[in-house]
């Protein structure tokens, strides 16, 4: 077992990294993205008011920001097919200030 990975119920032969996703009759997983964001305090508002009218599927969901807590920083975490699709997620005004980071999920020993 890979320990950087997390343990799949039902995993054994067959199942990665022997056999490839499509082997399987499965699809590849979706890449994940940690979207973050960072803006001045004065800023706040003119970020939160870039959603309305911005079809998103991120609008409407919780996520994690410092805002509230004395800094000013945004975090999302997005499946997408690439870093132009997880920026495309965000209304320009927010994804003109935002960096991506291409992630996975790793047990933690």
């Amino acid at each position: 077992m890979d320990p950087l990975r997390p343990e799949e119920p039902g995993c054994g032969s067959g199942c990665g990294p022997d056999a490839p996703a499509d082997a399987r009759g499965h699809a590849p997983p979706v890449p994940q993205f940690l979207i973050h964001h960072r803006h001045a305090a004065n800023d706040c508002g003119a970020v939160f008011a870039s959603f309305h009218g911005f079809d998103s599927p991120l609008r409407r969901t919780s996520t994690l920001s410092s805002c509230q807590c004395g800094g000013h920083d945004i975090w999302w975490s997005v499946e997408a097919d690439d870093v132009a699709a997880a920026l495309g997620l965000l209304p320009f005004y927010v994804a003109a200030r935002a960096t991506v980071t291409r992630v996975d999920a790793v047990r933690i020993p």
